[in-house]
């Protein structure tokens, strides 16, 4: 798992749902995990799968 990105891999939870599948595309090709937040506050973390094994 490679160092995050707080510009690139923190993201409010209402960009995730209008854009999701374009941070799907980014989260396979940067290798980086998402940070979603809710109320500005982290809510939770997407992997890829192979950062997942």
């Amino acid at each position: 798992m490679r160092t995050i990105s707080v510009s690139n891999d923190i993201i409010p939870i209402a960009d995730f749902k209008t854009n999701i599948s374009k941070w799907f595309k980014i989260l396979q090709t940067s290798g980086h995990p998402l940070i979603i937040t809710q109320d500005s506050k982290p809510a939770g973390v997407l992997l890829s799968t192979a950062d997942y094994d």
